[in-house]
């Protein structure tokens, strides 16, 4: 063996070196295990490891109990009001007493970017149906500004279709009377005419307004209990609500009373016929 060491020893300086299993990346470690952090004016100050777990036990204690993450682990839709509540009792929660957690504080410990509480938890928990607060709050600032705009136009065109109403009401009564009417009554075919030029006009004002309701309800929430109620159908008429014309139906009484005229005019113009047919 001695030998064939001597014997090798010149050519050692020619060997090739074996490349390594491992492979080295000089990067920075995801979350920091060293150095500490410090809480509120006194100046507490806390290993980072020991704050982690301080945050981690209180966040586990917070979800154990919420009902909003029950509703969410149950596959239940949540309300933007539940998901504001739950930012809320995070921040009583961790935001004092000897967690002190802040933005500052999640990024030196947990090595996490985020912009609110609920972001934190969607990330430490792994909860993705968790969204963020921010996103909640312009949902509902967008919302507010759409209810808003919806009803000043909806006290808008109130009137309108309220005077709609009224003219198709004298309409029906007029295209009555001018059928029975003799053919040489002009005052009744006048009035007909100048209410449905009257009602076109009304219905020209209406449409930009009516459109533009009808936009704004094109934006809706449903419900996953919706959803599977119309078995997982996500056609959009299925859910949103577009507003229609209210049509006008006379009422019975008058219905009736205009019948009874017609099979008098009926009667008395057979009556006349049957005269004539006798007299000849």
């Amino acid at each position: 063996m001695n030998r064939v060491i001597a014997d090798l020893a010149s050519q050692m300086k020619n060997r090739r070196q074996r490349p390594s299993s491992f492979v080295e990346i000089d990067l920075a470690d995801r979350i920091a295990t060293s150095g500490y952090i410090t809480l509120g004016e006194g100046g507490e100050q806390v290993y980072i490891e020991e704050y982690r777990q301080r945050v981690e036990g209180k966040v586990l204690e917070i979800v154990e109990n919420h009902p909003t993450i029950a509703a969410i682990r149950n596959g239940e839709a949540v309300t933007d009001l539940q998901l504001v509540a739950l930012e809320r009792t995070l921040r009583q929660e961790l935001g004092g007493g000897n967690v002190q957690l802040s933005e500052s504080n999640i990024r030196k410990a947990f090595n996490l970017k985020v912009n609110s509480l609920l972001a934190f938890l969607r990330e430490l928990m792994e909860i993705e149906a968790l969204p963020d607060y921010q996103e909640v709050v312009r949902r509902n600032f967008e919302e507010f500004i759409s209810q808003r705009q919806l009803s000043e136009l909806e006290s808008e065109v109130a009137p309108m279709k309220a005077e709609r109403l009224k003219l198709l009401k004298e309409i029906n009564r007029l295209t009555f009377e001018n059928a029975v009417a003799p053919a040489d009554d002009e005052p009744t075919r006048l009035a007909l005419e100048a209410d449905r030029q009257q009602l076109a006009q009304l219905h020209e004002q209406m449409a930009p307004l009516q459109a533009e309701i009808n936009q704004l309800n094109r934006q809706f929430w449903v419900t996953k209990a919706q959803v599977k109620a119309n078995k997982y159908d996500l056609s959009a008429s299925r859910y949103r609500q577009i507003e229609q014309d209210e049509p006008f139906y006379e009422s019975p009484q008058v219905t009736m009373e205009r019948l009874l005229k017609l099979e008098h005019i009926m009667t008395t113009e057979m009556q006349e016929i049957m005269q004539c047919v006798k007299s000849e």
